[in-house]
């Protein structure tokens, strides 16, 4: 049985619906523009329905096409469409979780003393004046999710000067994370971008896509307008091919190039290292290291192994209803040559266990869990569209996502590295292991250089006219975009911290 989809703010055609009494329109303007200002799209009647409109017609569209309802109280209350609207929103709210709640304008001397029905079962907002910005800010947040009137955390200690960047966001993100890595962690996404490119690096999407697409022989050697996402790419071929030799294909295409260790990987391993060794209070564990990776290479076991930083790999499997699970804490250091770290994983195994064992089990962290299967597990890699989507499918109604591991990115804010919103890495994540982390208030962190500076990689390309927009929806989700490259970003992190 399929599970109902919950219900998002960037499905709706707006925003916010404001509902309000006529008499109050001058007020509700104001607000509405004090809104828009802040980059919200708002349904107002007086902006959305014109001279011969069906007004009903409108006013329900507005209604079933916003994500939440503000509902403006006035010295005279409620008004006769007014009512209608709220007790539609009220329906709308219980029915699909959009949210709904009561906004008393200037002038009402005693807002809990004002009979508004059901709307008292919800959060409220009361302006004193209508150039109160903290009102604002609340019904911001009302919207949106994203407090406003939090306080930022900035580092306690002094630290060394960073080299400057265009970015503001860049700074206020590391020092943020700065402070909390000191007594917490944070889920790292390291993603197929996080490697830089290069003729002696994995290969990133694009190229796996380019790659498979000339094999076949659909596009011209050097044209790459029309390249199809890797998934899509890695479908053709397999239809084409067969499943087992498509992987075959894209292991071998791997391997020829994952002969140096990225930059991002090696200054990820270093932080890692220095945050093992803190020491904390005792009772105050923070929650445990998780990395998450959709890379089926082994550049990030080559190089925590190399870097002396001992983990507990989880790999998930394509079509099999269980966990590969490693224990890599009692190996011995060894240099980040690949066939000795290649041998060693080899040698150490894994042990197959069903989910609800690896949740009832205690991982020993840091934890590197790959959810898209792992080049060493032969016919563990989701490649294709169709096993991608299964696999999602899988995971969430079969629950073969650990339950620890949901937790632990439930609690920790989240730094993507080498992916984008927009990327499929990205989606398939956000909607599987990382299902109920967005419900949580911890910041989410998307380094990524902006497609100006991409020029390498064909699909970024594409999102140059558009990348405003991409940033302003990840914001809308309480999503950072930092423009900055993985290993440069993790460096500065270091530095600060």
């Amino acid at each position: 049985m399929a599970l109902p989809q919950k219900a998002v703010r960037e499905d709706f055609k707006w925003d916010v619906f404001l509902s309000y009494h006529n008499p109050d329109d001058i007020s509700v303007e104001q607000i509405a523009k004090k809104l828009t200002e802040r980059e919200l799209k708002v349904w107002w009647d007086r902006w959305e329905v014109a001279p011969g409109d069906d007004f009903q017609e409108k006013l329900w569209e507005g209604l079933t096409r916003s994500w939440a309802t503000a509902v403006f109280i006035g010295p005279k209350t409620l008004g006769r469409w007014q009512d209608k609207e709220v007790k539609a929103a009220i329906d709308k709210q219980v029915n699909d979780g959009k949210p709904v709640f009561a906004v008393f304008l200037p002038g009402i001397p005693e807002p809990d003393k004002v009979d508004i029905g059901f709307l008292k079962l919800f959060s409220r907002v009361a302006f004193e004046s209508l150039n109160e910005e903290r009102a604002l800010n609340r019904i911001y947040f009302g919207i949106t999710g994203i407090n406003l009137e939090r306080p930022r955390l900035r580092p306690a200690v002094a630290t060394k000067p960073a080299a400057p960047v265009d970015a503001t966001a860049t700074d206020e993100s590391l020092a943020w994370l700065a402070e909390w890595l000191r007594s917490r962690n944070v889920t790292f996404f390291i993603g197929p971008g996080a490697t830089g490119g290069g003729p002696s690096l994995p290969p990133r999407n694009w190229e796996i896509a380019r790659d498979l697409i000339r094999e076949m022989k659909l596009i011209e050697p050097h044209d790459l307008r029309f390249l199809p996402p890797m998934d899509i790419a890695a479908t053709l071929f397999a239809v084409s091919k067969t499943d087992p030799v498509l992987e075959n294909t894209i292991v071998r295409l791997i391997e020829s190039r994952s002969l140096s260790i990225p930059t991002a990987h090696q200054n990820l391993v270093t932080l890692l290292a220095r945050l093992g060794k803190r020491e904390f209070p005792r009772g105050r564990k923070p929650q445990k290291q998780l990395i998450l990776t959709t890379n089926i290479d082994l550049m990030l076991e080559r190089a925590m192994l190399g870097g002396g930083v001992p983990f507990t790999r989880v790999v998930q499997h394509k079509s099999q209803p269980s966990l590969y699970v490693t224990d890599l804490h009692d190996v011995p250091v060894i240099p980040s040559q690949r066939d000795q770290v290649d041998d060693l994983i080899a040698r150490a195994g894994g042990k197959e266990f069903s989910p609800e064992a690896v949740a009832a089990d205690i991982l020993p962290d840091p934890i590197l869990y790959k959810l898209r299967g792992s080049l060493d597990i032969e016919g563990s890699c989701a490649l294709t569209r169709p096993q991608l989507l299964a696999q999602a499918r899988s995971a969430i109604a079969d629950h073969l996502i650990p339950a620890e591991l949901q937790k632990i990115a439930s609690n920790t804010p989240l730094v993507f590295l080498g992916t984008g919103l927009l990327d499929p890495d990205f989606l398939y994540t956000s909607n599987t292991v990382l299902f109920d982390a967005w419900k949580s208030e911890h910041p989410k962190y998307v380094v990524q250089l902006s497609p100006e500076q991409d020029h390498e990689d064909a699909y970024r390309q594409v999102e140059t006219g558009i990348w405003d927009k991409i940033k302003q929806s990840g914001l809308r989700r309480n999503v950072t975009t930092v423009e900055e490259s993985s290993d440069r970003f993790l460096q500065r992190l270091i530095d600060v911290w």
